[in-house]
Parts: structure tokens; sequence; C-alpha cells
């Protein structure tokens, strides 16, 4: 299964580059992968119609005993086969829909790939926790899906409700299925249903907690509204994701639930009763729309509503029968959607008003739509007549036996099943019929691909084969069916297309009486809805409640974010001391035995950091600032140095180097005193709080260190590092081995940080670096150590500092790969190497300025980042294309000829690259706070010498006719270069548009 999964994630992630195959050829390679996956659902059916049940197990977090179990029974297997077949078909489907031109289809076919493995993953899953990370992944999937039309704002907002929508039913989902977990002492959602949970008031929640989740994912009123929304998308996602998948998910569930929760109170009156208002609530509202979609969608939220009522009305019977409606419904709804599409593509619109007379200018698609709409309806010989009959006898079943509820379960679906003949007739004449009542011309449809019509006739054909073929069918939905308890066990129900004239049957014909008649008096019951008033319009609701949102975010933005970096500190450091006062307050002194170990090092240390800390404080330069913050810094590091930690203390000491590098890049462009602003906080107050935070946290460690109660696993440390990274420096084997997953989080954080100091900084894009790379060669042709030094002006070089640097960069980078690759026995390391690195480049900067960098290094820092983060990826996935978890390492240790005693380490790959993230990182920051800010400051300068004359010209002639003091000359400088820039600026921009539609014409676009 792990296999599967991992075909449909590669290539779903190759489908925008198969996009390049000619005439769409990527989406009949996508929809070879989902039919594969059926092929291997079809070899293992055997072992399910037989009643077996096919496992898989792979271990996932094995200190917790968490496993990646996938189970396949009848229910699974089903559900598994309606996700790959039909996905396969809209794939298909896909090739003929999109025109080979039409942009973003790869990543459309990629994401609707990715989405069809990830429910197959939903359901197969038996670990709760992995079915709720393909739950989730579900709803981002769909959020792309929905949102394909980005430019369009319809598409963007209903993908965002969607998501929001169907997300936050799924983290509710999810404290149910915790508690869930706990009760049972089990996360298999298998051996939580045979449990036998006493129905208290913690199962009860946690059940009531998992429905909310199945409601929003199945569009249960009041959760429905964002399905008529999702119609924004393109046809073939409203196919599948609307009628054959996601909207199935929740009833999935409830079917997994209902053998073992359908006797909990308030889980089956609560399906019964939600299922019940949806279906009419969904039919009543179909029945007022005029595009096609909108009536296959609010009927798409009624037929839901009664699946689920059938599901959660939980008896054997019933069961039977919910599950054939489920296999029923996404066969003739998932049809009628790929109809709706060709009929948009060939007519030119959706809506019944413009569309008159399709039915006999396209014969084989309106015959198509028919049986696919007979079969929503329940008319014979139809599987959706079988399902129906199946779900009407359970119900009346219940009712002989006096259950309350089966009435109300019968009542509304008879009523909500006359509902649905209605707005399938209206669906039908809307799509095809004549209308010379409105005026309208009859509609002459365009040539389609045939490809087009394949998947649709497939699935009424399946629904005209299935229907004849009862028995086969029948006996492998009994095999999960019968885990639910009957109402009669002496004569439980069979799916057939004929059991005489039953009760059941009478019921089915008074529904397609009843219904045809709403048809026929279509006009007053129109007239009927619009008297009737929208009291309750959920969505309404939604987007209420979103404005309100929004309106209250911006107050409380506009309250506490006024632009005050003092003021944040404040606030944030105010309530960490309240915090650690009201910790200090309930604490019993007692507990606190502390055994300080001060040398007069130490003491001589940290007496000069507080010195410097205090001074900072009272600076009033910047620079001077910085150089006593960078003195706390240095001091932190011999700390470390004296306590035996020397990685630590060359990692601090070479980042509180790097740290005012940056810092003085910075500070060139700032005012060299610090300015005195009125509305800042008293000095006592900023001193109070200083020595109130710096005392509470020095508390807080101390009572952290004495409060320990057990051994620290770091203890362990040094002899894992050894057995299990092969290292002696077991800092750096931590890094790169035992904590890998914390290293990569931060590495990310960093390149994270890369991006947004890039983003800010500069003016242009980050590849505009490459147009200021090439540096014109000295006339004499001479050979010389700094590449760009003679563009440098003589006033700004030094020749000291040129010596110095010249000696030491290459020490420099030899020095990097040496912590780089001993690292791992030795202090250094990735990330120490790298730093050293970034610390050559930066002299090399200071010595020749910008464009020194730029001819230095020729290579675009995104590249070093993202090159950095693939080889760490790898070093991560490696270890599990061969059989091991995450981060294993494997080494060498061989003594080799000349070379001789080798030792390697495959972590030292994962160094590898947080040393060229480093790398990458530092020059990206030498690129913008240095070299982009240089050239901003140039730039300036240029215009103001440039309009300098002229504004002193002129601000003395306005002065004189004016006979007032003219404004100073320096700020007008500042005003006439700031427009210079930006009309510079706007011109770049025209020049460029122009260029890509240059490009674009000449591509044919």
């Amino acid at each position: 299964m792990l296999t599967i999964l991992a075909v449909f994630g590669i290539m779903s992630i190759a489908m925008p580059l198969l996009r390049r195959l000619p005439g769409n050829l990527f989406f009949y390679l996508a929809a070879a992968v989902s039919a594969g996956a059926a092929a291997w659902l079809v070899s293992i059916a055997p072992t399910v119609f037989d009643g077996g049940v096919h496992l898989e197990s792979h271990t996932w977090v094995e200190q917790i005993g968490m496993q990646l179990d996938f189970r396949i029974d009848a229910l699974s297997w089903v559900l598994a086969m309606i996700v790959t077949v039909i996905g396969a078909l809209v794939l298909v489907y896909c090739a003929g829909y999109f025109t080979d031109t039409e942009a973003s289809t790869g990543r459309f076919g990629g994401v609707l790939l990715a989405f069809a493995g990830v429910m197959l993953g939903l359901v197969t899953a038996d670990n709760i926790y992995l079915m709720f990370i393909f739950w989730e992944a579900t709803s981002i999937l769909s959020y792309l899906l929905i949102g394909h039309y980005s430019g369009r704002r319809a598409s963007r907002g209903a993908a965002m409700q969607a998501l929001l929508v169907t997300t936050l039913g799924g983290l509710t989902m999810l404290v149910g299925l915790v508690m869930l977990h706990i009760g049972a002492g089990s996360a298999k959602l298998s051996e939580i249903v045979v449990a036998g949970l006493q129905p208290n008031g913690y199962v009860i929640t946690a059940a009531l907690l998992v429905l909310v989740g199945a409601a929003t994912k199945s569009a249960l009123v009041p959760f429905h509204f964002w399905l008529p929304g999702a119609m924004a998308a393109p046809t073939p996602v409203s196919a599948y994701l609307h009628a054959a998948s996601m909207v199935k998910a929740g009833i999935y569930l409830v079917l997994r639930m209902v053998p073992g929760f359908h006797d909990i109170p308030g889980f089956r009156e609560t399906l019964i009763v939600a299922g019940v208002v949806t279906m009419l609530v969904g039919g009543w509202r179909s029945l007022r729309q005029y595009d096609l979609k909108l009536v296959l969608a609010y009927g798409t939220v009624s037929q839901l509503g009664f699946i689920m009522v059938i599901a959660g009305y939980g008896t054997r019977d019933a069961a039977l029968a919910a599950l054939a409606m489920v296999l029923s419904h996404a066969m003739f709804k998932g049809a009628l959607f790929l109809v709706v599409g060709i009929i948009d593509h060939c007519a030119g619109t959706r809506d019944i008003r413009k569309l008159s007379g399709l039915g006999r200018r396209a014969p084989v698609l309106a015959t198509t739509a028919t049986i696919a709409a007979a079969s929503m309806a329940g008319l014979p010989p139809t599987w959706g007549f079988v399902a129906k009959e199946s779900a009407l006898a359970a119900f009346l079943q219940g009712v002989e036996h006096g259950d309350a509820w089966g009435w109300v379960a019968l009542v509304g679906v008879v009523a909500g099943s006359a509902l649905t003949v209605a707005y399938t007739l209206r669906f039908l004449h809307g799509a095809f019929a004549r209308k010379p009542e409105l005026d309208v011309e009859e509609t002459r449809p365009d040539r389609r691909s045939a490809v087009e019509m394949l998947a649709p006739i497939v699935l009424v054909l399946a629904t005209l084969v299935l229907a004849f073929a009862t028995g086969p069918v029948d006996g492998l939905l009994a095999h999960f069916a019968d885990a639910v308890p009957s109402l009669a066990p002496e004569h439980p129900a069979h799916l057939a297309l004929w059991h005489g004239f039953t009760t059941a049957l009478v019921l089915s014909l008074a529904t397609l009486v009843v219904g045809a008649l709403l048809f026929a008096a279509r006009g007053p019951v129109a007239a009927l809805q619009e008297r009737v008033p929208a009291w309750i319009d959920s969505s309404r609701g939604y987007w209420t409640t979103m404005r309100v949102v929004d309106w209250l975010a911006a107050r409380i933005t506009a309250t506490t974010q006024r632009g005050s970096l003092p003021f944040y500190l404040s606030t944030i450091l105010i309530v960490v001391a309240s915090l650690l006062v009201f910790a200090f307050i309930g604490m019993r002194s007692a507990e606190i035995v502390v055994e300080p170990l001060v040398s007069w090092q130490n003491a001589a240390i940290v007496g000069m950091m507080a010195l410097a800390a205090i001074a900072a404080a009272n600076s009033h330069k910047r620079f001077q600032g910085l150089v006593l913050v960078g003195i706390t810094g240095y001091g932190m590091a011999g700390i470390f140095a004296l306590a035996g930690a020397p990685d630590l203390a060359t990692t601090q000491a070479l980042i509180e180097t790097i740290t005012l590098v940056v810092f003085v890049l910075v500070l060139r462009r700032l005012p060299a005193h610090h300015a005195e602003l009125d509305n800042n906080l008293p000095k006592w107050l900023r001193w109070t709080i200083g020595w109130a935070v710096g005392l509470g946290i020095g508390g807080a460690l101390v009572v952290a260190l004495a409060g320990r109660v057990a051994p620290s696993d770091g203890l362990a440390f040094p002899e894992l590092a050894v057995t299990g990274g092969h290292g002696e420096n077991f800092v750096n084997v931590t890094l790169v081995d035992i904590r890998g997953w914390d290293t990569m989080g931060e590495l990310l954080v960093l390149v994270a940080a890369a991006t947004g100091v890039a983003s800010l900084v500069y003016l242009r894009t980050r590849g505009s670096v490459r147009e200021r790379r090439h540096v014109k060669p000295r006339e004499d042709g001479r050979r010389v150590w700094l590449l760009a030094g003679h563009s440098v002006d003589p006033e700004h070089r030094s020749i000291v500092v040129e010596v110095i640097v010249r000696l030491i960069f290459h020490a420099l980078l030899i020095t990097s790969l040496f912590l780089l690759f001993s690292g791992h026995n030795d202090p250094g390391g990735g990330f120490a190497g790298g730093v050293v690195a970034g610390l050559a480049l930066a002299a090399r900067y200071i010595a020749g300025g910008r464009k020194e960098l730029d001819a230095a290094v020729r290579i675009d820092a995104g590249w070093l980042l993202g090159l950095g983060v693939l080889i760490v990826g790898a070093a991560v996935v490696g270890p599990m294309l061969v059989g091991h978890a995450p981060f294993t390492s494997f080494w060498i240790d061989e003594r080799l000829p000349v070379i001789g005693h080798f030792i390697f380490v495959t972590s030292t790959i994962f160094d590898v690259g947080v040393y060229l993230i480093v790398i990458g990182l530092v020059i990206d920051i030498l690129r913008s706070l240095g070299s982009e800010l240089d050239e901003q400051a140039e730039e300036e300068d240029l215009l103001s010498k440039d309009v300098g004359a002229m504004v002193l010209d002129e601000a003395e002639v306005r002065g004189e006719r004016r006979g007032e003091p003219a404004m100073p000359v320096t700020r007008q400088i500042q005003i006439i270069g700031r427009q210079q820039l930006k009309r510079a600026e706007k011109a770049r921009k025209q020049d460029e548009k122009r260029k890509q539609r240059l490009e674009r014409k000449g591509r044919g676009e």
C-alpha cells in the first residue's frame, strides 16, 4: 500500500514536468496510475469477496508503538474502487476537457492525482492519526482544486470557504478521535469500534465530536453551504470530489463507526435528524436553481443527507442499503456532472433559460444523462432503484418493530425522494428539452472530443449492469453489513432488482408521482418559494461571521500594533515577567536545592557581561551600543569554553562575529545617535522591566535545574552518538542524527528568514543580481587579487585591509571545510564551517565592495539555499528507500591503500546541506543588506547631484518672489530625489511588461 501511495505522490509531483508532452498525454499517464491502483485492488478481490481482510502494517513511531496500519475489508474495498476507477475516468475526461494550450493544467493534473492518492489512503488507513492526516490533506488539496481559476474572485472565495469549514470540522473530529483512543486504549479504528465502550458522557461527547467532522466533510446542514459554492471549480473537480470521493469521506467514517456506536445515545438520532433536514433543504433549494451545475450541487447535498440517514439508522439492512447507495450515487452523480461539463463546453452556457432543443442535436449525450438521472430518481432497471428500494425496506422494517425513529426516517426520505424526482426532471428538461415558451433560439452545440463522452458512458453502463448482477455485489456488501445488528436476523435483506409488489415499491411509485406533479406545477412552486422568507441561510451566516472576524481583527490590530518596537517589546517582557512572578508565588522554596559551582573566571566574565549590558542600555550611539552588546555575546562564548563545550563556544563566537557584520551593514543607513522620543516609556520603567525579566529568567533557570526529579536524557547522548551515529562529537551527532528533525526545522526557518530579508530589501527581484555580475577587467590586462578593486573609489580603499583579507581569505575557506568534515568527531560541523566561509566572503566584500562580492561569488544565493535544502531532504529520505527509518546513519570505517584510515558517515551529507544553507544565507544577507543598500545609496546620491543645482536656483527664486524663507535645500533634494526614483522605477516596470508582452506574442500565446 505504501508503494502505491508513493507512486501517486511521485507522479503527482512529476505532472507539471510531464505537461510538456503533446496532446494532454500527461492526463492519460495520471489515469494509468489510478487505474493501476484499481488493478491491484482487483488482485486482492478474492480475499475480500470471501469475507477476508487485507492487512498491512509498517513501523511509524516505534517508541510509542505507533504503526502505519492499513486495513482493506469490504467497506474499504468498495470505497477504494470508487476512488481509483472513477478517478481514472475523470483524469481521462480531463484530457478532452482541457485544451493543450490552457495554463496551469500540469499543476491541476498533479493536484487531482495527489487527491486521488490521499483519498485512497483515507479509506484504507486503520490508524486514526494516519487517517486524520489523509483527512486534512483532502481539505488542503480540495482548496487548490476549487481555487484552480485563481484569477477569479469567486473561485478564491469558494476555495477558502471549503477549506475553513472542512478544516474546522476536521480539528473538532481530531479531539473526538483522541478521546476514543484514550477510552479504547488503541489507535486502530477497527479495534476502537469493537472495544465495547460504555455509553457514558465521555464516549458520547467523543462520538459527537467525530460526527462534526463527518458532517462538515459530507456537507450536512448547517455546514452544507460550502458545497454549492465549490461549483466555481472546473467540472472534473465537481464530478470527482463532490460526487464520488471527498464528500463520501464523512459517510465512510459513519459507516465505519456504526457497528460499535449505533446504540450510543445521540449518535443515531443526530444522524437521522441532520440527514433528513439536509435532504429536504437540498432538494428544496435545488428547485430554485437555473444553473445546471447548481441544480446538481444542491441535489448532491440532498442525496448526501439521504445516504447519511440510511448509514446512521443503525441496522444491518440499513447498512447494506447505505453502502449500495454510496456506490449508486458515485456513478450517477459523477456521470451527470461530467455531462454538464460537456454541455457547458459545446453550448457555451449552463443556464437552463438559454438552453433549448439540445436533446435532439446531441442524442448520445441526452441518452447518457437520462439513464444517469433515472438512477438518481430511483427508476428501474438501474442500480439507483435497487439501492433506494433496499433503503425504504430497511425503514419499514424499523417501523414494523415499533421504532419511532423509523417513522422519522421513512417520512423524511419519502418527502425528500419526491423532491429528488422533481429536480431530476428539472435537470433533464432544462438541459435537453425545447422551450418555445421562453422564446430562445435552439441550441447549436459545437463538436467536442469523443474522449469526454467515455467517462459518463462507462458510468451509466455500470449502473445498468450492476442492477442485473446484484448477487455478487450483495454478497460483497453483506460482509460489511453483517457486522451491524439486525432487527430480523432470521430474514436478512438482500439486494435485488425485483422483490415483488411490496410496500417499499408502492412508496417508491408514490415519490415518482408526487415528484412529477411538483415539476408539472413548477410555476406555482416557484411562486411559493419566492414567498418563503430566507430566515435561516448558513452561507449568509458564514460570510457575516467572516466580516465580523475581519472587523474585530482590524480593530485589535489598530489598537495593539501601533508601529512602535519599544511598545511591542515592553508588552512581551511585562507579560513574561508577570507569568514568572505568579509562578514563583505558588512555589515552595524548600523544594529548591542549589549548589552553586562558580569559579573566579566565570565570575569575572559574568561581571564583564553585566557591565557591558548596562553600558549598552545607557549608550547614545548606535555603533557603541552594538560593540557593547557584542561583548556580552563573546562573554557567553567564554563561559561555554570554560564549561568544556568547545562546539558551543566556537559556534557562539562565530555567530556573534557574523551578527556584528550584519548590524554594521545596517547601521550605515541609520543615524549615528539614538533618537530621543517623547512618547517612549520612562527610563525608570524600562530599567524596572529589564531587571524584572533578567532576574525572572535567571530564577526560572535555577528552579528548572534544581527541580529535576529524574536523570537527564542527555546523559545517554554520548553513547548514542557512538553506537547510532558513529561519531565522538555528540553535539554534532545530535544535530545531524539524534535530533535531526529539530535541525531540519531550524534550517527551514533560516531559509524563510533569508527569503524574507531579500523580499524586504530588494527593490527588484533576487534575480537582478545576475545583471550586476559582470565586472570590467583592468585595461592593462594584469591579473589582480581583487577582481573589482579597480572599480572602488581610491578614497575608500585600504591597503592594510586588502592585504589582511588576501592573507586570511583562502585560509578561512580551508578552515571552513576542515570544520565541516572533522565535526563528526572533533569540534566543528556544517553550521560552524558555513559561518566561517560566510565570514571569508564578508571580508572580501569589506575589502572590495559590492562589485567585488558579485565578481567573486558567481551564483545566486537562492540556488545555494535550494541545493542545501535538497541535500538535507535527500539525507533524510535516503534511508527510507532501503527500508530504514529517516536519519538512520550508515558508515564506512576501513583502512584504504594510500589514504590510510578512512571514515565516512552518511550524516555528513546532512551536514553538507547545512553548510550550503548557511553560506547561502550569508551571501543573501551580504547582497541585500550590503550590496543592494550600497546601490540604492549610490542611486540616491546621483539623483541628488543631478537635481542639486536646479533645486538651489529654484529655491532662491521662490524665496525672493514670495519674500519668505525657502524650504531647506536638503529637504527639497530628498523630495525631488524620491520623485525621480519613483518615476524611474515606474518606467522600468513598464519596460518589463512591454518585454513580457512581446515574448508572449513571439511564443504565440
